[in-house]
């Protein structure tokens, strides 16, 4: 019930580099703080135009030749960890990972599977807590979307083809 219990319930996030959890530091304020997990495509923006010391954000992108079938995926997969990694290695706190750009050769990798196995992987080599996962996805349209590609490590998700339906709705009334 978030009209009586807001105390403990928000949809207020931060994303970026997390510090030390026992400790309290300057350090620790530099984090996009978000009212919302769900961003607006000018807020997808701004996040990519990010370019501090601590707020630093690179895009990396989720698709695959298409018609290269499985072995493409798996490949593209293991590309995207890679990029993460030297985005990481290069100071970046933010990683974007975006399906923009879908053409008739590149198909959308599934967005749950890219953030999940990009979180999983960050685990595995210790660098999960250095940066920030922000979605930039045509593929979540639902609110249920929203909710799994935060629950698979997303800190926010920008869900631009909704964002452009609605826009041209309004546009047609």
């Amino acid at each position: 019930d978030p009209i009586r219990e807001e105390i403990v319930m928000s949809l207020e996030t931060d994303i970026g580099r997390e510090r030390n959890l026992l400790a309290e530091t300057p350090e620790h304020c530099q984090q996009l703080h978000l009212k919302s997990p769900i961003i607006t495509n000018e807020q997808m923006q701004f996040i990519r135009d990010l370019d501090k010391p601590d707020l630093k954000a690179r895009t990396i992108s989720t698709l695959f030749p298409a018609n290269e079938g499985i072995e493409a995926l798996d490949a593209a997969l293991n590309r995207i960890f890679a990029e993460a990694e030297e985005a990481i290695d290069d100071g970046c706190t933010i990683l974007i990972l975006s399906d923009r750009g879908v053409s008739e050769n590149e198909a959308p990798m599934p967005i749950l599977l890219a953030t999940g196995g990009v979180h999983h992987h960050l685990v595995r080599i210790q660098k999960r807590s250095s940066v920030g996962i922000v979605c930039e996805t045509g593929e979540a349209r639902e609110v249920m979307h929203m909710c799994l590609l935060t629950g698979y490590g997303a800190g926010a998700v920008n869900p631009y083809m909704a964002f452009e339906v609605i826009d041209e709705l309004m546009i047609k009334e």
